[in-house]
């Protein structure tokens, strides 16, 4: 009987996570593209939203008074941002918003996305994922 208990509640489980993107460290999705791509994922960063910019990277760099995101970097599609924080505006004209993001969607790798085919990944919004436990935003990619 317990035994029947304890399957009943791993299956059960299992069909909960179902369809839920998995959480990626940023270094790991860039490194083993070929891995996620095409899966649902989620991973953190700095966001850069602003003038054909909407890309996701591991840190930033300034360069005289203009602050900008260091390659490699991920092109944000429409991708749902769970969370956002710390954000500041940079020294460029026009003025791009850094903050501190988890974005999740579908991840691609193959190159050409984003302004000017720029990037070589992307994360895709897609419809259907809501974290219950977080406010989501929807980025827009402006193009």
């Amino acid at each position: 009987m317990l035994w029947s208990i304890l399957v009943l509640l791993v299956i059960l489980l299992k069909s909960c996570t179902r369809g839920r993107p998995k959480s990626v460290a940023f270094g790991d999705l860039v490194s083993n593209s070929d891995r996620y791509h095409g899966k649902s994922v989620c991973a953190k960063g700095i966001y850069v939203s602003g003038f054909e910019a909407s890309a996701l990277g591991a840190s930033t760099y300034r360069d005289r008074d203009v602050v900008y995101l260091a390659e490699p970097a991920i092109w944000l599609e429409g991708a749902d941002i769970v969370f956002r924080r710390d954000c500041f505006f940079s020294g460029a004209y026009p003025p791009h918003e850094f903050c501190q993001v988890r974005a999740c969607g579908l991840f691609e790798a193959g190159g050409g996305y984003g302004h000017a085919g720029a990037y070589k990944f992307q994360i895709r919004g897609h419809a259907g994922y809501v974290n219950p436990n977080a406010k989501a935003y929807k980025v827009e990619s402006g193009l």
